[in-house]
């Protein structure tokens, strides 16, 4: 049985590659630039077809004589005008399936998101609902997944944070976030591993047709707790506060630590050192105190900077019509303003996955 992957060079697609290997699925896949899959090709003896799901007209040998069809191509993020959600997730799904029909490939698997639905608040959402109804008729046999915040080693979301905590936020244990919904929108990440072992499994599962699975961990968890989960897998303390009063201090007491050295060398270097030898000996003396304490106090201080989502849209759409797409303020502001949850159990008993809970437990690839 052949498969044809698109978007098989991310971070999902190479375990869901990984797994159809696995199971003995002949490989092939749809790249814009062949050098870029090179690793997959030879590891996995997968056949690579470049083409680009907005060029219809690449599309015929990349879907000629496979048997099914896993739609994984997304973006979090517009960069250009080729590249928006209604262009990437909207119109190139239905370049693709288009191509299928030609060719007469019916087993349709795609990767939508938890949230998407008719009427959604962000155009993100929009463009993956506008894709499931493309392929969501009986010209397919199609299952749809909805997954949560997937998570596991080389993943863009928990990694960032990650990156994040470390220097130079990592020398100051500050760290202020702007968060629409003051860190409270519930969420339910999922591991990476079974996400793809759902992929997989759904190829041979008949029952599996025409339906549609959320895809996440077995309970929903605040946002504020994945920083503070990510916080403890890094093996730093931590703390919130609503109020920036320690943030401040702490802050403050940083910049003291770093100015007063280089107020010290200004009196060296100045002639008047004699003269102000006692001012020099306490401004030493009161450095290694705020130094001292500055260490000791090793805990990371998280800071909700409230938003005003009126505010924030308000200003997006007078300013993004005079940026570039690269610099423009996206989506993202509306997809933290509602929760990301959904109902494990039916993808749990279909395709026989336990989705572990969500917590530093599971984060050891950070600390690595």
């Amino acid at each position: 049985m052949t498969v044809l992957v698109t978007g098989g060079t991310g971070f999902v697609g190479r375990e869901i590659i990984k797994k159809l290997h696995e199971k003995g699925y002949k490989l092939r896949l749809l790249v814009r630039n062949a050098d870029s899959a090179w690793q997959l090709q030879r590891r996995y003896n997968a056949e690579l077809v470049e083409g680009d799901i907005n060029k219809p007209e690449t599309l015929a040998p990349a879907v000629k004589g496979v048997n099914a069809i896993i739609h994984l191509v997304g973006i979090l993020f517009e960069s250009s005008s080729s590249s928006t959600f209604q262009k990437v997730h909207a119109e190139g799904t239905m370049h693709l399936a288009n191509a299928a029909k030609a060719a007469g490939v019916r087993r349709f698997v795609l990767m939508s998101a938890a949230g998407t639905r008719p009427n959604a608040n962000s155009t993100y959402h929009q463009s993956k609902y506008a894709a499931e109804c493309t392929i969501g008729t009986p010209d397919f046999d199609f299952t749809i997944f909805r997954p949560s915040v997937i998570y596991g080693p080389n993943d863009q979301s928990i990694n960032r944070l990650a990156g994040n905590l470390r220097f130079p936020w990592d020398m100051i244990n500050v760290y202020a976030y702007p968060n629409p919904s003051g860190g409270e929108v519930m969420v339910q990440p999922i591991h990476v591993e079974e996400v793809a072992t759902c992929f997989v499994e759904s190829l041979g599962n008949a029952e599996a047709n025409g339906k549609i699975y959320t895809l996440c961990g077995p309970k929903p968890v605040r946002a504020r707790d994945i920083i503070g989960a990510v916080a403890t897998a890094m093996g730093k303390k931590y703390e919130f506060e609503d109020l920036p009063i320690l943030t401040v201090v702490r802050s403050v007491l940083w910049a003291f630590v770093a100015a007063i050295p280089l107020a010290i060398v200004l009196f060296s270097t100045n002639s008047m050192l004699n003269e102000f030898w006692p001012v020099l000996l306490l401004m030493c003396l009161v450095w290694a105190v705020l130094l001292f304490i500055a260490v000791r106090w090793r805990s990371y201080i998280f800071y909700n900077v409230p938003v005003n989502i009126n505010i924030l849209h308000a200003a997006r759409d007078a300013i993004n019509p005079i940026l570039p797409y690269s610099l423009q303020l996206g989506e993202q502001a509306k997809l933290l303003q509602e929760d990301n949850i959904g109902d494990p159990e039916p993808a749990s008993k279909a395709f026989g996955i336990q989705p572990k809970p969500f917590g530093p437990e599971v984060l050891g690839y950070l600390a690595r």
